[in-house]
């Protein structure tokens, strides 16, 4: 097997990783695998930026199809007694969500917790002090790993 980065390697892994944005599929068109092509990237900072280029065409490309699943459809076969007698189109709720979490903030899940006073402002505590608390939970989670293997599972 020839693991040199040829020309046509080249060309043909960026073609399908712009395509597909999928690296083994690109890997495997060109006969290395995956581990070959991020070692070529590692080594070849034109590679890498080419390699970068070429897989946001393919997200880019990935994008487009969940737009046209969402908003479009797909034709989906209906079979009755075993034959195909016509197709329906089924579109796609849940993509339609993500693409609007994704573009719309006021849709996205929030993660966010907020510590801080009364008054909004952060708590403020000296360095020694936080290593103190750090050094309590610590203290408390290595007792309750020392219950948990000792068999009390009342934790």
């Amino acid at each position: 097997m020839n693991l040199k980065l040829t020309p046509e390697k080249l060309t043909a892994f960026l073609t399908i990783l712009a395509d597909t944005a999928n690296v083994t599929a690109a890997a495997n068109a060109i006969g290395v695998a995956r581990q070959t092509v991020y070692a070529w990237r590692e080594s070849d900072a034109e590679f890498a930026a080419a390699w970068q280029r070429a897989e946001k065409l393919g997200v880019e490309g990935m994008k487009d199809e969940v737009k046209r699943r969402a908003f479009d459809g797909v034709d989906e076969p209906v079979f009755y007694q075993g034959a195909e007698c016509g197709t329906i189109r089924k579109y796609s709720d849940t993509l339609a969500m993500f693409l609007i979490k994704a573009h719309d903030p006021a849709y996205r899940d929030s993660s966010r917790v907020d510590i801080g006073n009364a008054d909004g402002k952060p708590f403020e505590i000296s360095d020694a002090d936080a290593a103190t608390e750090a050094a309590k939970l610590i203290a408390i989670g290595l007792a309750r790993k020392a219950e948990h293997e000792a068999g009390d599972d009342l934790l």
